[in-house]
């Protein structure tokens, strides 16, 4: 079924104003190929901001992806090495049981984090294969949508909705294409949301969804774009770059801290 085929959603606050205010005379009044006019550039537009947030979230993946494979194992190291400092210092420093807590949780932070990500892979495609992901995303997006199916399988296109993302996010176009193959297939028994309306009232009602879902898009990505972690990200100009100095800088800590508890542990011998 389709998003415009026929039910009962006679109960919808906007079509209850439609329906008041009269079926024949809005058919008069809104010509329907305006409506799908609108719709149309509508779309368009929900598509484009989509695509946006889709790619920011993208980005923020595959730097922390790359992160914690490159920087992960050797911050583990100093994070350890700064535990056993702190357990030294405990008893003849005043803060050494509020820096010996910080540290244990600094520590478990990080090993969690690294937990999550250890086995995600991010990979590289071509441009050909680039575009081909984004416009089998877009459209296996259109076809599971939980906004645009039975209320009793939100929850089911919510999952499929955020496993495609999720694939999208780690430029896997071989489970996009297979998400996609398998909605036009129907074999995820999703369909539309079922109405009693008139087919204004549902280009009226679908409209006013697309119009909803543009407004809270336009919310949503400039709070991407002002967020720490994106800001952080665009100072960064070539990663390539950035993560060997930082390995560099890591690898420095890293040795200095190895010297000062082996020289510690001399002291204490002696």
């Amino acid at each position: 079924m389709g998003i415009f085929e026929t039910g009962n959603d006679k109960d919808h606050p906007y079509a209850m104003t439609i329906r008041d205010q009269g079926s024949r005379q809005l058919s008069t009044d809104i010509p329907v190929e305006g409506l799908r006019t609108a719709i149309m550039f509508l779309e368009t537009e929900l598509s484009v901001l989509e695509h946006r947030r889709a790619d920011l979230y993208k980005t923020l993946n595959a730097f922390r992806v790359r992160y914690n494979a490159t920087l992960g194992m050797l911050l583990g190291e100093i994070l350890r090495l700064r535990l056993e400092q702190f357990r030294r210092l405990r008893d003849t420093n005043p803060d050494g049981d509020r820096l010996l807590d910080e540290a244990e949780r600094d520590y478990e932070n990080h090993r969690k984090s690294v937990h999550e990500v250890r086995d995600e892979i991010v990979q590289t495609l071509s441009k050909q294969k680039d575009r081909e992901l984004q416009q089998k995303f877009h459209k296996a997006s259109k076809l599971c949508h939980p906004d645009l199916v039975e209320d009793s399988q939100k929850a089911r296109a919510t999952e499929i909705f955020m496993d495609l993302n999720n694939a999208y996010y780690h430029n896997n176009l071989e489970r996009v294409s297979a998400i996609l193959e398998l909605l036009e297939q129907s074999r995820y028994g999703l369909t539309g949301k079922a109405t009693g309306l008139s087919t204004v009232e549902l280009l009226a009602l679908h409209e006013n969804r697309l119009k909803t879902d543009i407004s809270r898009l336009k919310q949503e990505i400039p709070g991407i774009k002002s967020s720490s972690p994106y800001l952080s990200l665009c100072e960064i100009g070539d990663w390539d770059c950035y993560f060997s100095e930082m390995k560099e800088k890591l690898e420095q800590e890293r040795d200095e801290l190895v010297m000062i508890l082996n020289s510690d542990a001399g002291g204490e011998e002696g």
